[in-house]
C-alpha cells in the first residue's frame, strides 16, 4: 500500500482559477395583464390597507400621521431588484422580504398616495409600467406575524393566561424609528395588562428583538402594530448540570513537551471550566458575560464540554497515559448561561459580547445549549440566525449541540425513538453556517438499542431549517442502555473538576468536533477556518455496515442523522501517495463562471485504460452565504458545482453533482464520483454562483473548495505523479 507516509496539501495557485462571464441574461419576463382590470386589483388592495391602518388609529395603536406599512406581492417569476428602483423613487422603502413573492414596504402618507394617484393613472391609461410587475397589494396583519412555534403555544394551551413571546420589530428601521417603535409597543403591552423583560437588544444584523409576558387575549392586539414584524415563543435554555459518574481517581497531568502557547484555542461558550490540578494551566482566560448569575459551583457542564475539546481521544489517552496528556487545543473559559434557566436574548447578548472579546484570539466557538424544545417553522431560529451573523461579520465559527432527546428509554429500537417528531434538532442547531454535531455509539452493548457506529439514542436528528441536512456531522459520544444505564466505554469519558467521568450526550460531541476543527486548521500555513471547516467536512467518514431501512421508511436519509459522516480530523488533515488533496479559496460574484483546475495523473488514466480501474473524485464547497432571519428564504445565495473532464477520445466530458447532499441554496455543496473512462490532464471544477434579487448583484460571496484525487485500490502513486508532471505547478503546504 501506498498511504502510509503523510504529505501536505496541493494549493491551487491563481493562474488555475479562471473567471468567464456568465452569458446575457434571458429575456425579461413580462406579466400578462390587462391595466384595467389589473389596475382594478391593485387599487382595492392599497383601499384594504388604508382601511387597515384607520382601524389602528381608531383603536389607539398608531397615531393618524404614523407611516403606514403593507405587502406588495410580485406577479411570479419577478425579483424585487426589478422594482426596486421604482420603489425607491416613489419614497418607499422594501424592509423586509417574507418570501420570493412577497415583501414588506413602508411608506409615509405622502408616499401611499401618491402610490394611489399612480395606480389610477395606470388603470386608465396603461402608465407607470412597472405597477404591471406588481400582483397586489394587502394589509400587514397581526395573524401573518405568529410564528410556529407561538401559534403552537397558542393552540396547545388556551386556557393559558400568558405567554412569554419573543417580539422582532419591523427591519431597516432608522434609528430614531426603532426608538419611537420600540416605546409604542411597550406602552401598548402594558395597556394590556401585560410586562416587558429586560432591555431591547440588537441582533448583529441590527434587528430590534423584546421580550414581553402577554396575556393571550392581547396577542392580536399586540401583535397589530405595524411596526411589529414577528413574534414567537420564548426560547428558554436550562442550566444543565450532568450528574456524571466519577471513575476511580487518578492523577492527571500535562505532557511536558506540549507546547501550550503555539496550540490554536477554542471558547467554550458554557457554565465555567474548572479542570483539576494539573490541567489548569490548558485554560488560557476565566471570563465572565455581564449579568450571568451562577449559584453553587461553576463548571459542572463546561467543564467535561472542554475537555473533549482540548484533548483528542480522551478516553484512550486516560486508559494509556493519565499522567502525560498531549492537548491539542487551548481553552478560552467564557461563562455566558445563568445556573437555572436563560433566555435566548440573554445568550444572544453574552454570545455577541464573548465573540466581540475574543475574536482575535479564537476562530472556534462551542456552545453545547440547546432550547428546551424544538421551535423552528418557517423561519430560521433567533439564536441560529445570530450565531450566523456572527460568523460572517467576524469571521468565526461555531460547534453547536445537535441537542438530547431524553424519552428515549419507552422505546427498543431506533425506529420507534426516532418516529417521534419531538426528536428532532433545537435551537440553535438549524444555524446554517454552525456545525451541529451528533452523538453516535463506538461499541455494542447488550441492553443497547443503538449497536457499532449507529447513531445514540439520545441524539437528535434532522432535517433542519428549510428540510436542509442537518446535523453536520456525528462523533463518537456515551453509549446508554434502554434502562438510562450508562456503560462506561472510552467514547464517552469526560473530566470534571476531580479526574474524569462518564456523559453521554452530544454536549460533548459536540466539542469532540470543535477539537477536531482546530486540529485541521493547524495544518493549513494561514489557519483560513473557512477551509479548516470545509476540510473537516470534506474527511468526514460514513460508517459501514449502519442499518438504514429503518431511515427510509421514516422517510429520512442517513444525512439527517450523521450529516456527511462522523468527524475524522486525521483523514482531513494530509494527503498520501494514493490521495492528493487541492485546497483554493476566494470570492466569487454573480453573473461569473470560474473555472478551477486541478491535475489527474498518468499513473491514474493508464491504470483506468488497462484494468477498468477508477479514480475517485470528492468535492467539498462550502459557501459562506448572506443570510436573511427576515425571511422564509434564509439562505441568500449558494455555488453549483460541476466536474470537466477529458475522456480517453480527448473529448470534454461533464459531471453533475451526484449525491443528494447537493441542494439548491444550501451552504455546502459535497459529493464524490468514480470514473473508469478518461485521460489523464488538468480537469476543472465548474463553480456557478447563484444569489437571490435581493442581494446586490455585485456582492462578493466567500467560499472553500476541496478536491480530492484518490486511488480505491491503494496502490497507484498519484501524489507524486501529480508533483512530476505539473512542474511543481501546484504548491505543497
Amino acid at each position: 500500500m501506498t498511504g502510509d507516509r503523510k504529505y501536505p496539501y496541493f494549493w491551487i495557485p491563481e493562474e488555475d482559477v479562471t473567471d468567464v462571464p456568465l452569458g446575457p441574461p434571458v429575456s425579461e419576463y413580462w406579466p400578462d395583464v390587462r391595466h384595467d382590470g389589473h389596475g382594478m386589483v391593485l387599487s382595492r388592495g392599497l383601499r384594504r390597507i388604508r382601511a387597515h391602518f384607520l382601524r389602528l388609529h381608531r383603536d389607539g395603536t398608531v397615531p393618524y400621521d404614523d407611516q403606514l406599512t403593507f405587502k406588495l406581492i410580485l406577479q411570479k417569476h419577478v425579483e424585487i431588484s426589478r422594482l426596486r428602483g421604482f420603489i425607491e423613487e416613489e419614497g418607499m422603502r422594501v424592509n423586509a422580504m417574507r418570501d420570493s413573492l412577497h415583501a414588506v414596504v413602508t411608506a409615509s402618507q405622502e408616499a401611499f398616495e401618491r402610490l394611489v394617484l399612480q395606480v389610477q393613472r395606470y388603470q386608465y391609461t396603461g402608465s407607470e409600467p412597472d405597477l404591471r410587475y406588481i400582483a397586489g397589494f394587502s394589509p400587514f396583519t397581526a395573524r401573518g406575524k405568529q410564528a410556529e412555534s407561538l401559534r403552537m403555544f397558542l393552540r396547545e394551551h388556551p386556557d393559558a393566561d400568558f405567554v412569554d413571546a419573543g417580539i422582532m420589530m419591523l427591519p431597516k428601521l432608522t434609528p430614531d424609528q426603532r426608538e419611537e417603535y420600540t416605546a409604542r409597543v411597550t406602552r401598548n403591552i402594558r395597556r394590556h395588562d401585560g410586562r416587558t423583560v429586560g432591555e431591547p437588544y440588537e441582533l448583529t444584523d441590527g434587528t430590534q428583538m423584546l421580550r414581553a409576558v402577554i396575556p393571550l387575549y392581547a396577542v392580536s392586539a399586540i401583535l397589530a402594530d405595524p411596526s411589529v414584524y414577528r413574534a414567537e415563543k420564548t426560547s428558554i435554555f436550562r442550566g444543565n448540570e450532568p450528574d456524571g459518574r466519577d471513575l476511580l481517581p487518578k492523577e492527571l497531568g500535562i505532557n511536558p513537551s506540549a507546547d501550550l502557547d503555539a496550540l490554536p484555542e477554542v471558547v467554550i461558550l458554557d457554565d465555567g471550566v474548572d479542570f483539576p490540578p494539573g490541567l489548569r494551566s490548558i485554560v488560557k482566560t476565566h471570563w465572565a458575560a455581564k449579568g450571568v448569575n451562577r449559584t453553587g459551583k461553576s463548571g459542572k457542564h463546561g467543564t467535561p464540554v472542554a475537555s473533549r475539546a482540548a484533548f483528542a481521544d480522551l478516553g484512550s489517552q486516560i486508559e494509556k497515559s493519565p499522567h502525560s496528556l498531549t492537548p491539542r487545543a487551548r481553552i478560552i473559559d467564557a461563562k455566558i448561561v445563568d445556573a437555572e434557566e436563560t433566555s435566548v436574548g440573554e445568550i444572544v447578548q453574552r454570545i455577541k459580547e464573548a465573540v466581540s472579546k475574543f475574536k482575535n484570539d479564537a476562530r472556534i466557538f462551542n456552545l453545547s445549549y440547546n432550547a428546551a424544545e424544538p421551535g423552528f417553522g418557517k423561519f430560521m431560529s433567533e439564536l441560529g440566525a445570530e450565531l450566523d451573523q456572527l460568523a460572517i461579520e467576524y469571521g468565526v465559527r461555531f460547534t453547536i449541540s445537535a441537542g438530547n432527546y431524553e424519552k428515549f428509554q419507552s422505546a427498543n429500537s431506533l425506529a420507534k425513538i426516532f418516529t417521534n417528531p419531538d426528536t428532532v434538532i433545537c435551537e440553535p442547531a438549524d444555524a446554517m453556517l454552525g456545525t451541529a454535531v451528533g452523538s453516535a455509539v463506538g461499541e455494542t452493548y447488550s441492553g443497547s438499542v443503538s449497536g457499532k457506529n449507529e447513531i445514540a439514542p439520545y441524539s437528535r436528528r434532522g432535517p433542519g431549517y428549510g428540510g436542509y441536512y442537518k446535523p453536520d456531522l456525528a462523533a463518537y459520544g456515551g453509549a446508554v442502555l434502554r434502562n438510562g444505564t450508562w456503560i462506561f466505554d472510552r467514547y464517552g469519558i469526560s473530566l470534571n473538576s476531580r479526574n474524569c467521568s462518564v456523559l453521554p450526550g452530544t454536549s460533548f460531541t459536540a466539542p469532540a468536533a470543535a477539537g477536531d476543527l482546530a486540529q485541521v486548521m493547524t495544518s493549513i500555513h494561514s489557519h483560513d477556518i473557512g477551509l479548516a471547516q470545509a476540510l473537516l467536512y470534506h474527511g468526514a467518514v460514513m460508517p459501514d455496515g449502519i442499518r438504514t431501512g429503518w431511515m427510509r421508511q421514516l422517510g429520512l436519509s442517513v444525512h439527517d442523522f450523521y450529516g456527511l459522516g462522523l468527524s475524522s480530523p486525521l483523514n482531513s488533515m494530509c494527503c498520501s501517495e494514493n490521495k492528493a488533496v487541492f485546497l483554493q479559496s476566494g470570492t466569487i460574484r454573480q453573473k461569473t463562471m470560474r473555472k478551477v483546475r486541478f491535475h489527474i495523473p498518468q499513473a491514474a488514466a493508464g491504470a483506468s485504460r488497462r484494468g477498468g480501474q477508477k479514480v475517485r473524485v470528492t468535492v467539498t464547497c462550502l459557501v459562506q452565504s448572506p443570510v436573511d432571519f427576515s425571511s422564509t428564504e434564509y439562505t441568500l445565495a449558494y455555488i453549483s458545482v460541476s466536474i470537466h473532464w477529458l475522456d480517453s477520445s480527448g473529448l470534454f466530458g461533464s459531471a453533475k453533482p451526484v449525491s443528494s447532499t447537493c441542494r439548491k441554496w444550501d451552504i455546502r455543496c459535497h459529493f464524490r464520483k468514480e470514473f473508469s473512462d478518461f485521460s489523464s490532464g488538468d480537469w476543472e471544477l465548474w463553480l456557478e454562483p447563484h444569489a437571490r434579487g435581493n442581494i446586490d448583484e455585485y456582492r462578493k460571496i466567500p467560499y472553500a473548495l476541496a478536491i480530492t484525487v484518490e486511488d480505491p485500490s491503494g496502490v497507484r502513486c498519484l501524489y507524486s505523479g501529480i508533483i512530476d508532471e505539473t512542474d511543481r505547478r501546484y504548491r505543497p503546504g
